[in-house]
């Protein structure tokens, strides 16, 4: 599924949804922007996904696994902190560091950024680094509440 970067964000919805963008809804046929991403924002990017007691950014959980779009491998592992995590199987809610909505991206971001040399937006990486891991953060709550506001 392909968006671009800083869209509304509408996967599978009727309307969009105002306080979220899209971020990394890459396709093997679309062109991307690409660069190094500071090493920094990629640990802390997995830190995110990976979650901890109290804080989950993953939402839209699927049970079973959607390949890179780009490469097509199905096995996308990531560590951080001795956790690890399957790629491809759930989207992420990042907070805007503004304070005034989210991003949404595939989990499957952090492989096109560190295999594929995708370069995220600078909002997009602004609001990882500034993630409080420690703060309960419930991305399926928040996502449910932001759908019924509508």
């Amino acid at each position: 599924m392909f968006f671009n970067d800083l869209s509304l964000y509408e996967y599978h919805l009727s309307k969009p949804v105002k306080q979220i963008l899209n971020v990394g809804w890459l396709d093997g046929g679309k062109e991307f922007t690409k660069g190094d991403s500071p090493s920094v924002f990629c640990q802390k990017l997995a830190s995110v996904i990976i979650g901890g007691a109290g804080f989950d950014a993953n939402f839209n959980r699927i049970r079973g696994v959607h390949p890179c779009d780009l490469c097509g491998d199905r096995e996308v592992v990531i560590f951080s902190n001795g956790e690890e995590e399957l790629l491809g199987m759930s989207e992420i809610l990042i907070p805007n560091s503004e304070g005034d909505g989210y991003f949404a991206s595939p989990s499957m971001v952090y492989h096109y950024i560190t295999v594929h040399s995708y370069l995220p937006p600078e909002p997009f990486m602004n609001a990882v680094l500034n993630v409080d891991l420690s703060k309960e953060y419930l991305a399926d709550d928040i996502f449910d509440a932001l759908l019924a506001s509508r």
